[in-house]
Order: C-alpha cells, then structure tokens, then sequence
C-alpha cells in the first residue's frame, strides 16, 4: 500500500489513468445505449393495442403520431445498437486488464449472444415501423389489419428471442467478470438471477425487455466505481495481468 505523501510512480499513474479512461468509455456507451433503447421502447409501445379498435389504428398511423415511431426506426434504435456494439467492445478490453482465469469459451459466448440480441432488436424495430413507414414513403394508406400484425411481429422477434439473446449475455459477462475480478459477489448473483428470470420467461410484457438496458447501465456505473476505488498498486496488477487492450478476453 502506498503510504500517504509518497510520489506515485510515473508508470503507476499512467496505468491507473489508462484504467479509468477505459472504465469510463464502458460505462459511458453502456449509459448512452441504455438511454436510447429505453426512449425507443417507450417511443415503439405509445402505439394503439392490439385489442383497439381498427379506427385508432387508423387514426394514429394517418396523423402525425407516427412520425415517433419513424424516429425508433431510423435513429433511436439504430444509434443505440452502435453504442451496444461500443460497449461490448469496451467490456472486452476492460476484461483484458484483469486476470487471466477467464474462458475464451465463455467469452466466444458472450459475444455471439451480444451479436444476436442486438441483431434480434434491430428486426424488431423495423417489423415495429414497417406500417408508419408504409405511410410516411407512400407506398399506401393506413391498414389497420397490418398494423395489428408487424408490432407484435416485432414484439415476439424482441420479448422471446431477443431476451433470451440478453439473458445469455448477461449470465456470461456475469461468469466473466467474477473471474476477472471486476464484479462483486452480490452482482454477479443478482446478475445470474436477471438472466434466469430472462430465460425462462414466457411473458410478452415489455417489463422483460426493460431490465437488460437497466443491467447495462448497473454494469457500467459499476466498472467506473471499482476503477476509481482501487488503489494504484491494484490497478497495476490488473494491467500488468491483463493483455493489450486488442487480445481476446
């Protein structure tokens, strides 16, 4: 432990500033995407139920109501899987800076189901839009039968496969992170619980796909806590354990 009005180590500062900024990069992309995919549900889900009649489908998709759900489709829900695809890249180098007890399997997992989950929300989004944009490019008037169907189209791409998609991220990060030595004990049990809860789910309630997006922010605050609580001598072992930040975890 270094003693108080000891000069810290050039090297020491330079690792320890590198750590930092690497948590921050992860928790920061980790917020920006919780915040978009959070707007773009609320945003996706303002749309009339199924159980409505055909005059409100009508009315919303004739109005200028629909213009929200053009702005999921071409920005909110886009931008937010360009910030999902930043933080698990973030993730990746920040595991790299801890030990070495990981799995490449595990890892291998976790970014594939990463991959497939944001891949499952994009569809989605757009089976979500394709009736507005039906509308706003003029390709025909408002059908109430095809706006019935795309959104829960859209909702079974996202509420069964999707977060079955998140689950498996979530349970594998979870296993990361306790061998890497960056996720407490009480996370990575809740964390495990989130997933189960995740996969095993039959629910399409839109509650399900609201507590990956909250996970990832936890995650990120989470990261960012532990890199400015550590003290410099820990952070070097972390580095020096670690690998640069390009290797796989």
């Amino acid at each position: 432990m270094r003693l108080p009005g000891t000069p810290i180590n050039p090297e020491m500062a330079k690792t320890r500033s590198d750590v930092r900024r690497a948590a921050i990069l992860t928790g920061a992309v980790g917020a920006v995407f919780a915040i978009l995919f959070l707007l773009s549900l609320w945003l996706l889900h303002s749309t009339p139920k199924p159980v409505d009649s055909d005059e409100s489908f009508i009315d919303f998709y004739s109005g200028d109501e629909r213009q929200k759900i053009m702005l999921v489709g071409l920005y909110l829900l886009p931008f937010s899987a360009v910030a999902f695809i930043w933080f698990i890249a973030a993730l990746r180098q920040w595991v790299t800076r801890g030990s070495r007890r990981g799995s490449q399997m595990i890892g291998t997992v976790q970014l594939l189901s990463g991959i497939g989950f944001i891949t499952l929300a994009l569809a989605s989004a757009a089976a979500s839009t394709m009736p507005a944009a039906m509308v706003e490019l003029g390709y025909g008037s408002s059908d109430a039968g095809m706006a019935r169907q795309f959104p829960l189209f859209g909702d079974a791409l996202l509420l069964v496969f999707g977060v079955r998609m998140s689950a498996m991220f979530v349970m594998t990060t979870a296993r990361i992170g306790r061998a890497s030595g960056y996720m407490p004990r009480w996370f990575s049990i809740a964390s495990m619980v989130a997933a189960a809860i995740l996969f095993l789910s039959y629910s399409l309630t839109v509650w399900l796909a609201v507590v990956f997006p909250l996970w990832v922010l936890a995650l990120g605050l989470l990261i960012i806590y532990h890199a400015y609580r550590a003290d410099p001598e820990s952070l070097g072992r972390m580095r020096a354990a670690g690998a640069d930040p390009g290797d796989e975890p």
